[in-house]
């Protein structure tokens, strides 16, 4: 896997090269000598892991990504060059490791494997749940639709045997294990048509999407330029000391804290309603402080 991932990184910010000199730069990269008959077999491990049609072009003797707008576009394939491109650097740096530092991975991340397996072979989980508050587990039957990793945290998303949607933080789960049951997705449902205009992961607080305007500080709005709120994020306008934003989302509790979280730095000016609420909130934080 440690050269997969470097050749298909190699690829996209080089576009072409030849057998010569992808072998050269992997000496360099790594120190280590790769024969060309290894190169071809690597080359179709490469293709596996990604999906992707790594091409020959005899008249320039190069090789190349056939089409690279399916990594760009595909946030899981970009996730996974990014992740284990990022681990494959540190595993060779770890004489670093004191100087390093890394975010805390959440626990519960050895319930991938498993989930991901009901999800592909259809099967339901059986899971027993403590949600973040609770004194008391609960244990229900769901249908695992989706994963998603949201701040450092995966969950688990689908219905339950009574047809609500469950969310479940992985490092809550106390009990996991595959059903015997069977489910089928819906026709048509897909991460895109249930997250699309969301931001985070609560989806039942019963809010509907709308188009929200906000105003940044200039420092702020450069940040969030290169880290977009959410994809339907655009630049309304900006002048000498702020840029205003628009995204169109569901104002969910996690977007509504994510944008508290920015200070003074942002200032939502629309809708009125929304205005409102996170006035309500800031107001409610004042009181905890004023003496």
């Amino acid at each position: 896997m440690q050269f997969s991932i470097w050749f298909v990184n190699y690829l996209l910010r080089h576009r072409r090269a030849s057998i010569g000199e992808l072998l050269s730069a992997w000496q360099r990269h790594s120190g280590l000598t790769m024969h060309r008959n290894t190169f071809r077999a690597q080359r179709a491990k490469a293709e596996d892991l990604f999906g992707i049609n790594i091409e020959y072009d005899p008249a320039t003797n190069t090789y190349g990504i056939e089409d690279p707008t399916l990594l760009e576009d595909d946030r899981l394939s970009k996730w996974m060059l990014g992740t284990f491109g990022a681990a494959e650097v540190l595993q060779r740096r770890r004489g670093l490791s004191g100087r390093i530092i890394v975010e805390p991975q959440a626990k519960g991340w050895e319930h991938l494997d498993t989930v991901t397996q009901a999800m592909a072979e259809g099967h339901r989980l059986r899971v027993t749940h403590r949600q973040f508050g609770s004194a008391e587990s609960h244990s229900h039957i769901i249908a695992p639709w989706f994963v998603k990793q949201f701040r450092q945290r995966w969950y688990v998303i689908g219905p339950d045997e009574s047809g609500s949607m469950r969310v479940m933080a992985f490092d809550r789960i106390e009990r996991i294990e595959t059903d015997d049951t069977t489910f089928t997705m819906p026709c048509g449902m897909t991460a895109d048509t249930c997250f699309g205009d969301l931001y985070g992961v609560i989806l039942g607080d019963g809010s509907t999407a709308c188009t929200i305007r906000l105003k940044v500080t200039h420092g702020q709005g450069a940040y969030l330029i290169t880290r977009p709120l959410h994809p339907s994020q655009r630049i309304i306008s900006t002048d000498g000391s702020d840029i205003t934003l628009e995204v169109h989302l569901r104002p969910t509790y996690d977007f509504m804290h994510e944008v508290l979280s920015l200070g003074d730095c942002a200032e939502i000016l629309a809708p009125e309603d929304l205005r409102d609420e996170i006035t309500g909130i800031i107001e409610a934080m004042l009181s905890i402080y004023r003496p």
